[in-house]
């Protein structure tokens, strides 16, 4: 009896061992390495909050002296609302009513520092309201968005020492009387 034990569990060995397995070339096989990895890393990034980084996004020469997370934060947000709101005041907008609105701007600011506009919130009304005969309102916030990036330097946020992409929410108030 032990001997036919150990007679099928041989057999069974052998057909395991023998299956016609197809033989990856190196070039294969690193591409494989190279697929889990990047599966790994953009899992590791897509899932990183604001609130998670190591150092917040920062303006050169602007917010270098912040060395906490929360003045790295609150310079950042005081900065680019400075900026965004000096640019939008520079357009001449034609508007024949009063307006109140909130516009919610949904920003990220890459790995690289580049600012970028995700999405936007605001009144169908607002929206025709501020927008000029070429441009539309959210043409017109994008290309703002470029020209601050362009202007004023950004170190992007940071988390483990590698540049991350953050996402922010930008509340702008209108109230035009």
């Amino acid at each position: 009896m032990k001997y036919y034990l150990l007679f099928l569990l041989g057999i069974a060995l052998a057909f395991t061992s023998c299956e016609n397995k197809p033989k990856l070339t190196p070039e294969q096989i690193e591409a494989m390495k190279q697929a889990k990895l990047d599966s790994l890393a953009e899992i590791r990034f897509s899932d990183i909050d604001k609130e998670e980084v190591d150092t917040y996004p920062l303006f050169r020469g602007i917010c270098d002296s912040a060395t906490t997370k929360i003045g790295q934060k609150e310079c950042f947000e005081k900065t680019f609302a400075s900026l965004l709101l000096n640019s939008l005041k520079k357009d001449n907008y034609k508007v024949g009513e009063p307006i109140a609105d909130r516009v919610m701007l949904y920003i990220k600011v890459d790995n690289e520092g580049k600012i970028a506009l995700l999405n936007m919130d605001a009144d169908e009304k607002t929206k025709d309201l501020f927008s000029n005969d070429s441009l539309s309102f959210k043409e017109n916030i994008t290309n703002k968005l470029d020209l601050i990036s362009q202007e004023n330097p950004i170190v992007p946020a940071s988390l483990k020492g590698q540049n991350v992409s953050t996402q922010f929410t930008v509340p702008i108030e209108i109230k035009v009387k």
